[in-house]
């Protein structure tokens, strides 16, 4: 009998230690993340992004990188519906499988703050128009006169080249998660 209560005052100390770490954490948490937003704070970011997506800043663009910004670049953000997708896949014409597919989660804002953010290599005039799920980016160039794209695994900072022009680029096919190839 000694042997039972033994175990479960084992598990039931266990279970306790486990409740106390992780209200601690959650407690944490709250001070160092803040408390989850709210459905219309959600909202209100994300008519924040819809209006700095739609609205490129091309002005403070030109003066932070010392050079006009191409008309291919101009192209893709004057097409509000392109800029709208979010989370698809782009196929290259030359890939065997889908693991050569490439994800983009969404197309970025063209402002300073989207270049502030994005963890790019070293150079001023890269500039980052899309982003997968987990904080890495695509981005072109402004010096290169074909506008390559590249993108970037932040992680471990591995930059490949994705297309050699970036109109190349946006006329690949694509699909969204439901498969559909448009």
């Amino acid at each position: 009998m000694e042997t039972v209560f033994s175990i479960i005052a084992a598990i039931t100390g266990i279970c306790f230690v486990v409740w106390l770490a992780v209200t601690i954490l959650r407690f944490v948490d709250r001070l160092t993340v803040g408390k989850p937003l709210t459905p219309e704070e959600r909202e209100r970011q994300q008519r924040e992004f819809e209006a700095r997506l739609t609205r490129p800043q091309w002005n403070q663009l030109t003066s932070h990188f010392g050079r006009d910004i191409p008309q291919s670049l101009r192209k893709l953000y004057a097409d509000i519906d392109c800029l709208r997708r979010e989370s698809f896949y782009v196929i290259p014409p030359d890939a065997d499988d889908e693991s050569e597919h490439r994800f983009v989660a969404r197309f970025e804002p063209a402002d300073l703050t989207a270049v502030s953010l994005a963890c790019l290599p070293s150079g001023r005039t890269r500039f980052p128009f899309a982003s997968d799920d987990f904080g890495n980016y695509y981005f072109v160039d402004l010096a290169d006169q074909g506008l390559c794209v590249n993108y970037i695994d932040h992680d471990g900072g591995d930059v490949s080249r994705v297309a050699d022009q970036l109109d190349t680029f946006l006329n690949w096919k694509t699909y969204s998660n439901a498969g559909r190839l448009t």
